[in-house]
């Protein structure tokens, strides 16, 4: 599929922006104010603030210095909420590039991270996204598929650090865009553990005050 040429570039970009921003209003999403920002260029010190979730670009290299990041809420997939970052190039990001990134769930939020997953759209072979988080390790996504399981992270995680590497193939091929993605949880709900601890301290309880009026 052959690249358009550099000069194309902004007036494309433009017409992309315009139409996520649309697409955005349609869908209901609110744009224009500070806490809703849902779109943004992959440039150092851009924000994207979403809901409870703060989005921060903090350093990128290559080829995804052209790109956009959107935000995007979806779900729920059983009782968890889906958090997505989509990096997106209209000309497709075709050389090695970085970005990385912080995000973060406000203080007064009651949701806190559960689980990382990464896909990517790819055109031709040997391409590669590969995502790096903070005390996670790393999952990888080859021409379109994920490459491992869905990375579970740590309970209670409320601020992660992500690095995202990409490595297109040969031969002309490219990678269009990739997603990251965030399930959550409600940690306002006790886990089954609680319940169990909370059952056994009654059960005893009451075993001791049995035994307790017995040797009386």
């Amino acid at each position: 599929m052959p690249k358009q040429t550099s000069e194309l570039k902004p007036m494309k970009k433009s017409l992309f922006l315009s139409s996520i921003l649309a697409s955005a209003l349609v869908s209901g999403i609110s744009v224009g104010a500070k806490a809703a920002t849902m779109i943004t260029p992959i440039q150092p010190g851009n924000t994207l603030n979403a809901d409870d979730k703060i989005v921060t670009i903090t350093g990128v290299t290559g080829s995804l210095t052209d790109g956009t990041v959107s935000a995007m809420f979806g779900g729920p997939v059983g009782s968890d909420r889906v958090f997505n970052l989509l990096f997106q190039d209209p000309t497709g990001f075709t050389g090695p590039g970085t970005v990385s990134y912080t995000i973060e769930v406000i203080p007064s939020s009651i949701q806190a991270f559960n689980t990382a997953s990464i896909q990517s759209t790819v055109y031709g072979t040997g391409n590669s996204v590969s995502e790096a988080i903070s005390a996670n390790g790393t999952i990888v996504s080859n021409n379109g598929a994920t490459g491992g399981p869905t990375s579970i992270l740590p309970r209670g995680s409320k601020f992660l650090t992500v690095t995202d590497t990409l490595v297109p193939g040969p031969g002309g091929s490219y990678v269009s865009q990739f997603t990251n993605f965030y399930t959550q949880y409600d940690t306002s709900v006790p886990e089954p553990m609680t319940y169990a601890g909370g059952a056994l301290a009654l059960g005893l309880g009451f075993l001791v005050r049995r035994k307790t009026r017995l040797t009386k």
